[in-house]
């Protein structure tokens, strides 16, 4: 492997780690003789070791010092307050037509009492503000049926109750959609922070600027993939790499093509190749980044109407987006480890 791969990987495998602690990640690197580079990684987070053996070593000493990066990434926050009020929905909206209304007054006070702002008016108007976010952004409205029109009864609407199906990890609930992707896959800082903007800017109701960034988050992911395959390619000798591979590459559509056609040669579950599972799950879900995913960016970011993108779009984009990271972070791990 290229010192470069090296040095690029193992920061920011660092930084995935900092993420576990919201703290300083410190990589440290030892000699060990029985390693394949004659090196051993350590990383700690917050003065507690966390994990070891990162992708094969680590850069070379520098000047006899342990070498270390320092970093903050973005983390999946707490349950914040949006989150708290749509589990309140949730929690009492009416499960049929004979159910109790939804009433604002109820859902408030839940909402306060969870998030400790009884005493506390600040946090009180901040409840109130994102409680009309809710309404701004078309979740939900005023009113019970035609004859009960008025605040303090409300209802859900179409996206309301799309929203709370799976109200956990809906895109609309930025908060629990970043801890589920956390917890089936790690991203690297850059992508992570386009995505976090996707997000809310979905949530917000800027469906074109979520698609940009959405599409932007996957196409990170996608590039980095190459970065991998490229090197472990090289490092094998089987230069030159693959029409389209190439790291001064920077067409993404090309790039993503060329990484079809070269996972595509290594399905099966022979020698060298990926297995059955890894080949499944690569024929079932990298379509959905050219297909879907690129789709909405490229309708978002190049204008040709008035509305490119709907809430719709952008919903199935985020929707699908943890299975294409799930994904080549697999492909990743098995081109670094496993391509010969």
């Amino acid at each position: 492997m290229s010192e470069g791969w090296r040095e690029h990987h193992a920061h920011r495998q660092a930084l995935a780690v900092a993420g576990l602690d919201q703290g300083m990640a410190l990589l440290v690197r030892r000699p060990n003789p029985t390693a394949r580079d004659g090196w051993a990684s350590l990383v700690y987070c917050r003065d507690r070791r966390v994990t070891g053996g990162i992708w094969g070593g680590a850069p070379p000493i520098r000047r006899d010092r342990a070498w270390y990066h320092n970093s903050t990434v973005p983390q999946p926050p707490k349950p914040t307050i949006r989150e708290v009020l749509l589990a309140e929905i949730e929690a009492v909206r009416p499960k049929t037509q004979f159910g109790a209304p939804l009433y604002q007054k109820t859902v408030l006070e839940a909402a306060a009492g969870k998030l400790g702002a009884r005493q506390d008016q600040n946090l009180q108007q901040a409840i109130l503000t994102e409680w009309g976010e809710l309404f701004r952004t078309g979740l939900v409205a005023w009113g019970l049926n035609l004859s009960n029109p008025d605040p303090p009864f409300f209802h859900l609407t179409d996206r309301g109750r799309q929203a709370l199906k799976n109200w956990t990890r809906d895109p609309s609930n930025p908060d629990g959609y970043l801890r589920h992707l956390d917890s089936i896959t790690k991203l690297d800082v850059v992508a992570l922070s386009y995505l976090t903007e996707g997000l809310y800017c979905y949530a917000a109701g800027f469906f074109k600027a979520a698609a940009v960034m959405v599409g932007a988050a996957a196409e990170r992911i996608v590039l980095d993939l190459r970065d991998v395959t490229v090197d472990k390619l090289t490092s094998l000798g089987k230069v030159p790499v693959p029409r389209g591979l190439e790291l001064e590459e920077w067409k993404v559509k090309t790039v993503s093509d060329a990484l079809r056609r070269f996972f595509d040669s290594h399905k099966g579950n022979k020698q060298g190749q990926m297995g059955l599972e890894l080949s499944e799950a690569f024929d079932g879900y990298w379509p959905a980044f050219t297909l879907q995913i690129r789709a909405a960016r490229n309708d978002a970011g190049h204008p040709t109407s008035v509305e490119p993108v709907t809430s719709d779009t952008v919903h199935a984009s985020l929707l699908v987006f943890p299975e294409l990271a799930r994904l080549a972070d697999r492909l990743t791990r098995w081109a670094a480890d496993s391509l010969a």
